[in-house]
């Protein structure tokens, strides 16, 4: 019995060593020094950067060959094409008008001198969510096996467009084949210690879609109105309706939310208040749960009627057991 004591009692203590601040900052410095070493590694001029085109991410095979491609007012598309392969078709012309004052029409007869977005004819190698680009004075077609492929490639093409002050906006002769390293290309969004609006979280899902990245891991925190329990929200949180509003914006452009919850630490947000002050470590700190007694709260958290319900079939969340900077300080955890 002693010697597990013992044990249990190191353990506690090689935790609360992990999570000191000066390991923290040393493995911080770590990674900075191995990511500095992988860039200046790769840090060598592309085909495309070599022509002024620096596209991100960089596409698996380019080849550079044929004539330029002048923009004009075309886009076909299939004329079975589904509605998420129309809304990708939408947000290209949307955009060549914003960013290049390029008007555009979008139809499904075959045009010459047109940007053809199709399903038909891609390679079979690139997957669901690759692309084939093929440019000449001709045309620019765009090919993919599916929806988000098709996306993807049109996302492509809005970084490929060059201009200068005497030239209509032009897009080389090439052709690129791209498709993912990995399924899951994830950015972590963390607004424990601010609000957001509206029009910046809906911009933001576009930046991540324009760069392929399919997953928004969102750490909401406060900034999240739960309807059992309003007082945790922050003042502005986002609401039921307006999370599913996210969510189905972000599925259009083919990225999934994914919540992030803390669990025994960074949970100030939740211990602040005195009716939840009894599931804290340590009476005088707000920042962790006590680990017997945080179930209760998790699951209200995780639960289908507050985290998972605005993400609808999307059943996916992620929980953190991070920075319990007080674990086996209490009296009842010992």
């Amino acid at each position: 019995m002693a010697k597990c004591c013992k044990s249990v009692i190191s353990f506690i203590g090689l935790i609360r060593f992990i999570c000191t601040r000066q390991l923290q900052w040393f493995v911080v410095l770590l990674l900075v020094m191995i990511l500095s070493q992988n860039i200046l590694a790769q840090d060598k001029p592309t085909a495309l950067s070599e022509i002024g085109i620096h596209l991100i991410p960089y596409p698996q095979e380019v080849n550079l060959e044929g004539a330029d491609f002048i923009l004009n007012n075309h886009i076909v598309i299939d004329p079975n094409a589904t509605e998420k392969d129309k809304f990708a078709a939408h947000e290209l012309s949307n955009t060549l008008h914003q960013e290049y004052k390029q008007q555009t029409n979008i139809t499904s007869t075959a045009k010459t001198n047109a940007i053809i977005l199709t399903r038909k004819g891609a390679p079979k190698d690139i997957g669901e969510e690759g692309y084939h680009v093929t440019v000449n004075d001709q045309q620019l077609s765009i090919h993919a096996q599916g929806e988000a492929g098709l996306f993807y490639g049109a996302q492509t093409l809005l970084q490929l467009i060059q201009k200068n002050a005497s030239e209509a906006p032009y897009i080389k002769g090439m052709e690129i084949k791209d498709w993912p390293d990995t399924p899951q290309r994830a950015a972590h969004y963390d607004t424990k210690h601010h609000q957001d609006k509206k029009e910046y979280v809906k911009s933001f899902i576009r930046d991540l879609a324009r760069y392929k990245i399919n997953m928004l891991v969102w750490e909401w925190e406060d900034k999240f109105a739960y309807p059992s329990h309003p007082e945790i929200g922050a003042p502005g949180a986002f609401t039921m309706e307006e999370m599913q509003e996210f969510t189905r914006y972000a599925q259009q452009h083919h990225v999934q939310i994914v919540p992030l919850v803390q669990g025994l630490g960074h949970v100030s947000f939740i211990l602040k208040w005195p009716q939840y002050a009894h599931l804290r470590e340590i009476p005088a700190s707000n920042w962790e749960f006590a680990p017997l007694k945080m179930a209760p709260m998790i699951c209200f958290l995780i639960s289908g009627k507050t985290l998972l319900k605005p993400l609808r079939a999307l059943n996916t969340f992620i929980l953190v057991l991070m920075k319990p900077l007080s674990l086996g300080w209490a009296l009842n955890a010992r």
